[in-house]
């Protein structure tokens, strides 16, 4: 596992200016997202009661939230490309390197395993890995910076509050160890069942005169049923942890 990481980690150095760039715009973004709060609370300061609304500042507080809501989302947009661009990259890059790795290997590697099944690993399996990574990659630091941010805020505004945050905070650790158990487990044996569904139905589509030839198309339908209805239980399963 450790090495199947750093290995793919090498990938992503090669894009580490975006990255940084990356984490830089989603600080921003979230320091920002943050700021809101506080200054939605400076506003409820100026509305006292009825008839007494210093609608002067109110609007002018307003016109900042508006505003600083618009940059977020154009942070968050610019987030979203950058990281787009780099999952791309990456892929292709993987991609590459997987082609010229078949081009080499013995051809009783290609004859024991399923065409499909090797066709899922360098198209849909590169894709969901290059995604999990790096999305787990910048929500990781974008949650870290979320909790220190929000502990500074918190300190600054009631410090009774944010020691109780802090001490409730290793029950969402415990909480994502339990989730993280099961979830592994699950979306490994989901990959190895689209793997064998992928190889299925490209075998059936090379081989679709001898499969009317031989009136196999009931069987075949029933077949595809069966692993599909495997790959929908464990992708449920799997979603729901």
């Amino acid at each position: 596992m450790n090495s199947t990481i750093k290995k793919l980690l090498t990938y992503i150095k090669k894009y580490k200016i975006q990255i940084l760039f990356s984490l830089a715009i989603s600080a921003m973004s979230v320091w920002l997202s943050l700021y809101i709060p506080i200054i939605v609370a400076s506003a409820i300061d100026y509305i006292v009661g009825k008839n007494q609304v210093d609608f002067t500042t109110v609007s002018g507080l307003i016109l900042q939230i508006v505003q600083i809501a618009i940059v977020v989302a154009i942070l968050q947009w610019m987030t979203n490309i950058i990281n787009n661009k780099i999952t791309f990259l990456v892929a292709r890059d993987l991609r590459n390197d997987a082609l010229k790795k078949l081009e080499k290997v013995p051809l009783k590697y290609i004859d024991i395993n399923q065409h499909g099944d090797i066709v899922s690993r360098v198209i849909s399996d590169v894709d969901q890995i290059v995604d999990g990574l790096l999305m787990g990659f910048t929500q990781i630091f974008t949650g870290v910076l979320t909790i220190l941010i929000t502990l500074f805020f918190m300190f600054s505004i009631n410090y009774k509050i944010a020691i109780i945050v802090i001490i409730l905070t290793p029950l969402s650790l415990f909480i994502a160890k339990f989730i993280s158990k099961r979830t592994y487990h699950l979306f490994e044996k989901q990959s190895e069942i689209r793997g064998e569904e992928t190889a299925f139905l490209n075998e059936m589509v090379v081989n679709q005169k001898t499969v009317i030839a031989y009136g196999e198309e009931k069987n075949n339908i029933d077949k595809f049923i069966k692993i599909n209805n495997r790959l929908e239980e464990v992708g449920i399963k799997a979603s729901f942890f």
